[in-house]
């Protein structure tokens, strides 16, 4: 009688058990919907949501001036810029803005690169990682800029963005896999290195397909040629978060599988279907060319960290737009909507982390010298006078609430 007792004893607490799991993986597995208005009026003052807004101009070297912004990165108290349009290069600034050196290797040889397609962190945070698609490489550079060593990628393997984790070396997005392959006997290796190395993965575009994702090795079905995604990537407490694009959702990656974590709605601006799903140049373009079509979406830049979910997007209006969404209060405020009333300044495009609660902006500096009202503050003033003919872009950094 005890052992039939303790029988169904046994099988109670295991189906509690059980149970615990499955809902916190259900929990775990709930989609947020983050609401944006992209063309909402309402105004929200700066200071309602954060503490402090600092301005930091980026010192101009000679032959060290930065074109067009791809990311940012904090670590150990110092800021590396991506730029991979004027120089293709990386550059470091210490906490002031103060220039400290930049790789910038362009060649043939080790170590050297003759694209700088993407750089990321390694997972350990110790390295930079630079991806050159056209030499078919990776390279490691540690924090001060020195060149450790290089890996070899597969010859037909084609991407624009990656990201580095402990549990698989590289995460691509916008993957282009066997492209170009003119024989079938010559897809075998890459599959078998990739295997082993890459994980590819689809997206979908509807959130009433969100059952339909999955990993592997299988090619995206969204036109995306003419789309290069900035920094589609964000790590935060081991687990990577994504997005791609023609889509405004934002994803978990796992070692297995692909799920949904954010859905960001634009409401009634979102961009029709007939064009997310385009599959030709024809049907893309029109929706640029629709000069009736008010839409908004294209997610881009990622930022996650504990307290809040950062990213950008682009409008029928403008190319470039920021939101934030506050996990704590589940507000989401696009930065168009923000008035600065801490220092009268502009608030910038998001491109990077400080802190779980502050993130990295930057704006061109004569955008600051355009905008910037007319203020008695000395902050402003000694800001305003630092840039002079300065062509890098200002760092600002804004610590929330």
């Amino acid at each position: 009688m005890y052992k039939k007792l303790f029988a169904i004893f046994f099988i109670v607490i295991s189906i509690s058990v059980f149970s615990c799991k499955v809902s916190k993986k259900d929990k775990q597995r709930k989609i947020e919907k983050i609401t944006v208005e992209p063309f909402s009026k309402e105004v929200i003052k700066l200071s309602d949501i954060a503490k402090t807004i600092q301005y930091i101009p980026l010192e101009t070297m000679k032959g060290h001036t930065i074109g067009r912004v791809k990311k940012i990165f904090f670590i150990n108290n110092r800021f590396y810029v991506i730029d991979y349009y004027k120089k293709h290069s990386i550059y470091c600034f210490d906490e002031k803005g103060r220039f400290l050196f930049e790789i910038n290797n362009i060649g043939n040889g080790p170590g050297e690169y003759s694209f700088l397609t993407d750089v990321a962190l390694s997972y350990d945070r110790k390295s930079l990682v630079l991806a050159d698609i056209e030499k078919k490489k990776i390279i490691f550079f540690d924090l001060n800029g020195n060149f450790k060593y290089e890996q070899k990628i597969p010859t037909n393997l084609y991407f624009d963005s990656f990201s580095m984790h402990k549990s698989y070396n590289v995460l691509l997005a916008h993957s282009y896999l066997f492209k170009d392959a003119p024989r079938e006997s010559e897809k075998k290796p890459s599959i078998d290195y990739a295997s082993k190395h890459f994980k590819l993965y689809n997206y979908i575009t509807t959130p009433s397909d969100f059952s339909d994702t999955y990993a592997g090795f299988k090619l995206h079905n969204i036109y995306t040629e003419s789309m290069t995604l900035l920094k589609p990537f964000d790590l935060h407490n081991d687990t990577i978060h994504s997005t791609y694009a023609y889509n405004d959702t934002i994803f978990i990656v796992n070692t297995n599988e692909v799920y949904p974590k954010f859905f960001v709605d634009f409401g009634a601006n979102s961009i029709p279907s007939k064009y997310t799903n385009a599959k030709s140049d024809e049907v893309y373009f029109k929706l640029y060319n629709d000069k009736d079509l008010k839409w908004a979406g294209l997610l881009d830049r990622l930022i996650i960290t504990k307290n809040l979910v950062g990213f950008s997007y682009v409008t029928a209006i403008k190319n470039e737009n920021s939101a934030l969404y506050l996990k704590s209060t589940k507000q989401t405020i696009t930065f168009n909507q923000i008035e600065n009333d801490i220092n009268n300044g502009p608030i910038g495009v998001v491109a990077g982390k400080y802190s779980d609660n502050s993130l990295i902006a930057y704006i061109d500096a004569f955008e600051v010298l355009e905008n910037f009202d007319n203020t008695t503050n000395p902050e402003i003033q000694n800001l305003v006078n630092s840039i002079n003919e300065n062509d890098n872009p200002i760092l600002i950094l804004i610590t929330l609430k």
